[in-house]
């Protein structure tokens, strides 16, 4: 049986505020995705922030929008999730993530894409 999530983790380090993280998942269809962070307090970054995913062409997966759009929304596993439905084709995805301001402490987190379990129709 193959996994059913890929798990991605980033850092944005104390006083940054920009990551772009290059990754590869599995071939398999995307049903979505959660992202999981350190910052849902507000504590070290108040301001916006926000997050898009893109192939390596530029293609936009989800487009920009505040990173708390990614969050689980904790309604079932799959019905929490911010909903993408692509084949991943074996391409090389982008994680992007702005924040207006600098982080006041590491921003830590994973992007986490789920998979369609195989035999679903």
């Amino acid at each position: 049986m193959k996994n059913l999530e890929h798990s991605e983790p980033f850092t944005i380090e104390t006083g940054q505020s920009y990551l772009s993280k290059s990754f590869q998942p599995r071939a398999g269809f995307v049903v979505g995705c959660s992202i999981y962070h350190n910052n849902t307090d507000g504590s070290i970054n108040p301001n916006l922030v926000s997050a898009k995913i893109v192939t390596d062409s530029g293609e936009e997966i989800s487009p920009l929008s505040d990173i708390r759009h990614y969050r689980n929304r904790e309604s079932g596993y799959y019905e929490g999730l911010k909903p993408l439905n692509f084949e991943t084709n074996n391409k090389t995805y982008r994680l992007e993530i702005i924040a207006q301001e600098a982080f006041t402490g590491d921003f830590v987190g994973n992007l986490v894409f789920v998979f369609k379990p195989e035999g679903d129709c």
